[in-house]
């Protein structure tokens, strides 16, 4: 159902401009971000997620530099061994509310199988509004708050441990940290 393109592989500019356009329209229009860049989106996989091939929304996933991921710095977080962070997640507003528990599960699997294809992951890291963070948990995926807390763009967020078990390809709980950066109401 939902398409996943992995654009650092993807040759096609058109599908490039879409991904800037939606991250911009989102960060910089909606949340009033200052910027949609950082130092970790050189290293990163960006995703552009299409559902009957009209694109949706964008995801990234950074990897662990230096010692740190982006969401280090907003909690003070210092992470060891193959740390990633889903982050950047937006799904544009007309797309929101209508992604029902089988189709996230669909999506997150898909971004991860894709992931583990060039990343080489121990540790996973999403910040989340508790709102979304409730409709993680429907989908399945454990996450456990961590006790951080943030609150940053006039957007409360909360940090939770979650664990991707690489060989069979399901989200379950163990000692590992995910962060996004963006999830109004999906």
């Amino acid at each position: 159902m939902f398409d996943i393109i992995l654009l650092n592989d993807d040759k096609n500019q058109k599908n490039l401009n879409i991904y800037n356009k939606i991250r911009k329209n989102i960060f910089l229009s909606e949340l009033k971000y200052k910027s949609v860049t950082d130092v970790f989106d050189k290293k990163s996989l960006h995703f552009l997620i299409e559902i009957n091939q009209t694109p949706i929304g964008v995801v990234r996933v950074a990897p662990e530099l230096w010692g740190k991921i982006p969401c280090s710095k907003r909690y003070g977080v210092t992470v060891k061994g193959n740390s990633i962070e889903i982050s950047r997640l937006a799904i544009l507003k007309e797309h929101r509310g209508k992604i029902n528990s089988d189709g996230l599960q669909e999506i997150f699997s898909k971004i991860m199988q894709t992931t583990r294809e060039k990343i080489n992951i121990s540790n996973i890291f999403f910040s989340t509004e508790p709102a979304f963070a409730k409709l993680i948990k429907r989908v399945g995926i454990s996450l456990h708050y961590t006790g951080h807390d943030n609150y940053e763009n006039n957007i409360y967020r909360q940090l939770y441990e979650v664990k991707f078990d690489t060989k069979q390809h399901n989200w379950s709980s163990h000692r590992n940290l995910v962060d996004t950066k963006y999830h109004s109401a999906l």
